[in-house]
């Protein structure tokens, strides 16, 4: 029995959360843990997993608008993961 506690013990939990990621930083080289979705939005990724409404649409042509002008040479990849399809 005492084995079977001490294994337990040693049993790691993922911390609940948003999952963090390496990220390595284009301009200094440099990595660094950040939470997911500051990794995607750094790599002009949107993701967009909910329905969209007004004030939403406006947030994601804001964000659309603001990468634009970072650097329009670069693509702006767009994933979408929304209920229904009508």
């Amino acid at each position: 029995m005492k084995d079977r506690e001490a294994s337990r013990s040693r049993v790691k939990m993922m911390p609940i959360g948003t999952p963090r990621v390496p990220y390595r930083n284009r301009e200094e080289g440099t990595w660094q843990w950040v939470d997911i979705w500051n990794a995607l939005y750094r790599e002009r990724v949107i993701f967009i997993g909910q329905n969209i409404d007004e004030e939403f649409s406006n947030q994601i042509l804001a964000t659309m608008l603001y990468l634009d002008t970072l650097d329009d040479s670069r693509r702006i990849y767009m994933y979408l993961n929304g209920p229904g399809g009508d």
